[in-house]
């Protein structure tokens, strides 16, 4: 057993790596686990595990090179790591989930490689890298648009439609602009949906209230699959002329 070694104690069973000799005795040695308490074994209490495949001894090889390289330009394991990663592509859609799926495959999550990489690469915990995502990733935004139907004998019925994508404040004001009178429309002449009372009785009309107001974003799923342009369309094509064969609003008398 020298420094530099891994070993495992036939005691406790964990592995350790052999850090100094024990000043007291000849033949112990001072071996750390991962966590960062120091233990003391002598020669015959534990077996060394030293990785022996072609990839152990050459990470053991360079790390030798590495303490030798001269002073002055130099070019050791860092800077050729330095100029693989400088090419990489990092925008490379689902670099991220390939990352995912080695943690997940991992039998000790917690203490993967995958995951002291990341650390290393980062400068970042991992666990705190997922958090950042879910806060931070950008979501779809699409369009909740509000409005009324109130009947004659101001009972009310609150209707929405959740309408994919946003709307910018110039389709807004030119929406608006097409309502009649400024506040009022018919659905289902710009293919939005209607909820009105079950019942029909003399208090009804086609009639439906709008305002600015009543549009807002939200991440929600779309429930009318109209584009903002489209429904833009749809409104300037009935301005003036919406159809009502029922009812005139009394403000408009």
């Amino acid at each position: 057993m020298k420094i530099g070694d891994i070993v495992k104690s036939r005691h406790t069973g964990q592995e350790y790596r052999v850090v100094e000799m024990n000043k007291k005795h000849k033949c112990a040695y001072v071996c750390v686990p991962i966590n960062p308490e120091k233990y003391t074994f002598f020669d015959d209490e534990v077996t060394a595990t030293t990785d022996k495949s072609w990839e152990g001894r050459a990470i053991q090889n360079i790390k030798k090179l590495d303490e030798n390289t001269p002073e002055g330009c130099i070019i050791d394991s860092d800077t050729i790591l330095a100029d693989l990663l400088e090419q990489c592509n990092y925008q490379e859609t689902g670099l991220a989930h390939e990352i995912f799926d080695i943690y997940k495959n991992s039998a000790d999550k917690l203490n993967s490689i995958s995951v002291k990489l990341f650390y290393i690469f980062t400068d970042m915990e991992f666990n705190s890298y997922l958090g950042t995502c879910m806060k931070k990733i950008t979501r779809r935004k699409n369009t909740r648009i509000n409005y009324l139907y109130r009947d004659a004998s101001n009972y009310k019925k609150y209707n929405e439609v959740i309408i994919p994508g946003t709307f910018t404040e110039e389709q807004i004001h030119t929406i608006i602009d097409c309502l009649q009178g400024g506040k009022y429309f018919i659905p289902c002449e710009v293919s939005l949906p209607e909820i009105r009372f079950e019942d029909k009785t003399e208090a009804d009309h086609p009639w439906f209230e709008l305002s600015e107001d009543g549009f807002e974003e939200t991440e929600a799923k779309a429930t009318c699959y109209i584009s903002p342009e489209y429904l833009v369309e749809l409104f300037l094509e009935r301005k003036k002329a919406w159809q009502d064969e029922f009812y005139v609003p009394a403000d408009w008398l």
